[in-house]
């Protein structure tokens, strides 16, 4: 018996030694934001701050709203990306986004994230996303349906 168990050790050691050489690889992992538009060229007109805008509610299919970037490849093919990802959820990140696009793009209203209790506002604006897609200039269209209700 102590015959069998006598190259145990050196085994091993043999199978660390090896462990030892082999090197993790460098990390390619890359991390995305949505990020909101920087600024809006204006008419001239002075904006109406007191405008009131409810947002949502905003949903995605569950396709997109997951950690890895999704790539269209085909009309009927997606592919998530091994390497790219989103550093928070999209959807989360769409609406911060949205909302902070559409202050800026009316003038500085004040926007609320849904749920909100109804009556409250001078407009309200939900979404629902269709599909996405991705360019080969690294664009991401977004076809999305919305309802505007004043």
């Amino acid at each position: 018996m102590t015959r069998y168990l006598r190259p145990i050790p050196s085994i091993l050691i043999a199978l660390c030694a090896a462990c030892a050489l082999v090197r993790p690889g460098p990390d390619r992992s890359r991390y995305f934001v949505l990020t909101p538009i920087a600024h809006v060229e204006r008419d001239g007109g002075e904006p109406r701050r007191d405008l009131a805008v409810g947002l949502g509610p905003i949903t995605f299919p569950p396709y997109l709203d997951r950690p890895e970037v999704v790539s269209r490849v085909r009309t009927n093919e997606l592919r998530p990306s091994p390497f790219d990802f989103w550093a928070g959820s999209l959807n989360e990140q769409f609406k911060s986004a949205l909302s902070q696009n559409l202050a800026l793009m009316i003038g500085q209203c004040r926007v609320t994230m849904y749920p909100w209790y109804a009556g409250t506002f001078d407009a309200t604006v939900g979404s629902t996303s269709l599909r996405a897609g991705q360019s080969a200039m690294a664009e991401a269209p977004l076809l999305a349906t919305y309802a505007s209700r004043t």
